[in-house]
């Protein structure tokens, strides 16, 4: 355990959380996707999903069913046109947490 973290625990303080990292992949997916969106539809729709990447594929974590159909029905072009820019390789797929 880190000094910084002895400290806190001794002093009754929040020990900070992990920062997540979100993939690079995905960043650069989520500003192409700004660019042809409204800022509600961003936020809305895009912004909530996060994202797992590993060699060759990136898969988008919906929290709530919801999202994930309104994706699926309405953004997945959007975003595999994105990610074929960004990531030729790479495989996408979409799943709920």
């Amino acid at each position: 355990m880190s000094q910084a973290l002895k400290n806190a625990y001794r002093q009754n303080e929040r020990i900070p959380e992990r920062e997540e990292v979100e993939p690079q992949t995905w960043l650069l997916v989520k500003e192409q996707m700004k660019t042809s969106l409204t800022d509600t539809e961003y936020l809305s729709w895009i912004h909530p999903l996060k994202a797992i990447e590993t060699e060759n594929e990136l898969t988008l974590i919906a929290p709530a069913g919801f999202i994930l159909d309104r994706v699926k029905t309405k953004y997945i072009a959007q975003i595999k046109r994105a990610l074929k820019k960004s990531a030729p390789e790479a495989t996408l797929y979409l799943s709920l947490s």
